[in-house]
């Protein structure tokens, strides 16, 4: 999961938008239009996980995980030049 992360994901949508013009990558409101795709798989795999398990509610580890998936959130960490995890802050919120 890591290595599809750090390493695949950023090397498709490099890939995917070679040739594309930057105003397609985004939706009217700002998000990146790969990012939904990428949350989805990340909520259906908790989804499964605890089906699995037989949970019926998602934890917040879980949902932080489905954001952290998303092309925005990879973005930041990047730019916090990995001095501060955005989920570490989120998670001493909770």
């Amino acid at each position: 999961m890591l290595f599809l992360t750090i390493v695949m994901i950023p090397i498709a949508i490099l890939a995917k938008t070679k040739d594309n013009d930057p105003k397609d990558l985004f939706h009217e409101n700002g998000v990146h239009k790969t990012s939904s795709m990428l949350m989805t798989n990340a909520l259906f795999e908790a989804m499964d996980k605890n089906m699995r398990k037989k949970v019926k509610v998602l934890s917040d580890e879980q949902f932080i995980e489905v954001f952290e998936a998303s092309v925005e959130w990879m973005a930041y960490n990047q730019s916090l030049n990995k001095k501060v995890i955005l989920s570490d802050i989120i998670k001493q919120k909770i």
